[in-house]
């Protein structure tokens, strides 16, 4: 739990097992953290997950790991995600198809 105006910056780590959230205070103190599974989909060369669930999981990790954060606390938010995934989205950003996860290996 944090003091009503100590700042909290937010860490969000989307892997390809799960997601999760940290908040940290300024001086490296633990505010909150949270973290949920993800699942994908496996058949051979092909490995995709479905985008809807990153950010199903993406928002579940950031309430958990904000549960005892005010909100007005919460000075920025660094978002890293893996590495070569690639995912079609129509001009809105909506996705138009399953992520074709980094070692979907189905165009070698």
């Amino acid at each position: 739990m944090t003091e009503q105006n100590e700042a909290v910056w937010v860490g969000v780590d989307l892997g390809t097992q799960s997601v999760r959230a940290l908040a940290v205070t300024a001086s490296g103190d633990v505010a909150g953290a949270g973290s949920r599974a993800l699942t994908g989909r496996r058949d051979g060369p092909r490995h995709e997950q479905d985008p809807e669930d990153w950010w199903t999981a993406v928002g579940a990790a950031c309430r958990e790991a904000l549960r005892d954060v005010p909100a007005q606390a919460v000075q920025a938010v660094a978002v890293d995600a893996t590495s070569g995934t690639i995912l079609l989205t129509d001009d809105g950003g909506r996705p138009l198809t399953p992520a074709l996860m980094y070692d979907d290996t189905r165009a070698a």
